[in-house]
């Protein structure tokens, strides 16, 4: 009968070993390889976990304008806004000049400024101040300053839906251009501001802003519409129509001014 032989100790301590060696081994393996997929994930979003987020925006407008009403007129206008915004505040700064000809004289020649700081207090409300100036020799404009508070809230602001509205008082001051004459009164304001983003880089814009005279019933209101309409990259064909309505209006004038804007819009955002 045949009996079976046993190997030595030593020879199955040794078998031992090498198979415990080889299951050690491969786990710290696989972890070795899990450790450098991680460093590689890591490495590769660092730097857009570093990138800082883009503040600012840059918008030059350059384009044809037609207005019906107490003037007509077919001009250029040419606007140049910079806004910076950041979680809690915003600044806008806006700059826009139009001029134009027709039948030898002088249709258009306005020039104006806007500046806005709006800062939030709590999560949606938000106090403001502006400044705004304006020139137009065409209605016997030679200067006027508004300047005020104001205090409101926004209702919605994503990247796709932007709705705010405030109210305030604001101090007006025109001089004639003709007699030199200045009128200064303080006033009534409430702003509208509403965005609408339905594709990318398809965008409705629509501004509404109401001035009332606080000792009569004089009311100003103008409304301004855009749709820019993505051309080349940075590139938008700017849209507009703009209606600014005065309920009394001085003698032999409309009540309304309708303006129609054909522009190039260049946007970038750094």
């Amino acid at each position: 009968m045949n009996s079976i032989r046993i190997p030595p100790a030593s020879s199955i301590l040794a078998v031992i070993a090498v198979i415990f060696l080889l299951s050690a081994g491969r786990p710290a393996a696989a972890q070795d390889a899990d450790q450098d997929t991680d460093q590689e994930t890591a490495s590769d979003q660092k730097p857009a976990q570093n990138q800082k987020p883009k503040k600012w925006t840059l918008q030059y407008d350059l384009g044809y304008r037609q207005t019906s009403g107490n003037e007509t007129s077919h001009d250029l206008r040419t606007e140049l806004k910079v806004t910076l915004k950041r979680p809690k505040d915003d600044l806008r700064l806006t700059s826009s000049y139009a001029r134009g000809e027709a039948d030898g004289e002088v249709s258009a020649d306005r020039r104006d400024f806007l500046a806005k700081y709006n800062r939030l207090f709590i999560k949606k409300a938000y106090w403001s101040a502006f400044l705004f100036y304006e020139r137009d020799r065409v209605r016997d404009i030679k200067r006027r300053r508004q300047i005020g508070p104001a205090i409101g809230a926004r209702f919605y602001d994503t990247e796709e839906l932007f709705f705010s509205s405030d109210v305030g008082a604001v101090w007006d001051e025109t001089t004639s251009d003709e007699s030199g004459d200045t009128d200064s009164e303080l006033k009534g304001l409430w702003n509208v501001d509403f965005s609408y983003v339905p594709l990318p880089d398809l965008k409705f814009e629509e501004k509404i802003r109401w001035v009332q005279d606080l000792k009569t019933r004089n009311f100003e209101i103008s409304s301004e519409t855009s749709a820019y309409v993505p051309l080349y990259k940075k590139l938008f064909l700017k849209i507009g129509l703009t209606d600014n309505y005065v309920n009394e209006p001085q003698k032999d004038r409309k009540k309304n001014d309708l303006t129609i804007l054909t522009s190039l819009s260049y946007v970038t955002h750094f």
